[in-house]
């Protein structure tokens, strides 16, 4: 993870992805960048996608799970998945009508 070279902020608030767009624009002329948003810096490449909210359940539910509780599953047995990581994948393959 810390060798990544890029990233990609995904959010389903167009107005946040278009300010983080503006900020990188202005950085690049300015060469000046607010402390909040430095940590930019730290890639080479930076992209941003705007996508709406209905088609990112799953993402949004695993974000969420992480806050709260370890994210990280010794097995991969539908035991150990909690039962809303499975509820968020099947909303967004009926979603995207994927079988």
């Amino acid at each position: 993870m810390f060798e990544a070279r890029g990233i990609i902020i995904q959010g389903d608030n167009s107005n946040i992805i278009n300010l983080l767009q503006s900020t990188m624009k202005t950085w690049k002329v300015s060469k000046y960048i607010d402390d909040n948003f430095a940590f930019h810096l730290n890639f080479n490449q930076v992209l941003f996608s705007f996508v709406k909210r209905e088609c990112n359940k799953l993402v949004d539910g695993c974000a969420n799970l992480a806050l709260k509780s370890s994210f990280i599953w010794e097995d991969i047995s539908f035991a150990d998945i909690p039962p809303s990581f499975l509820l968020f994948l099947k909303e967004e393959c009926d979603y995207l009508r994927v079988s």
